[in-house]
């Protein structure tokens, strides 16, 4: 996927194959639904953070704040909470 050697593929087909194989930021990657980015961004202890704070940068201002407001749900809000607030305070404006 790096070397963007692929150009047909299908690739949501492509980004359950990751998910499955715990491959996260490349599921994120490929994954263009909303539900699928939220429920794939809840392995925040997997996924390294700086790239979760460059991906809100990618998506949408509304599906940016939907997935936002997942990651504060989950885990109580706490787990989530520097994360969120990095994000709140980098992509305000976007946001």
């Amino acid at each position: 996927l790096k070397q963007d050697l692929w150009h047909c593929y299908d690739k949501f087909k492509v980004a359950m194959l990751c998910e499955r194989a715990g491959m996260f930021q490349h599921a994120l990657e490929l994954y263009t639904d909303v539900a699928d980015i939220k429920r794939v961004i809840q392995n925040t202890h997997v996924l390294n953070q700086e790239t979760l704070l460059n991906y809100f940068g990618q998506l949408a201002p509304d599906d940016a704040l939907e997935v936002l407001e997942e990651l504060m749900r989950q885990g109580g809000g706490r787990a989530n909470l520097p994360l969120c607030v990095r994000v709140a305070a980098k992509y305000s404006d976007h946001l």
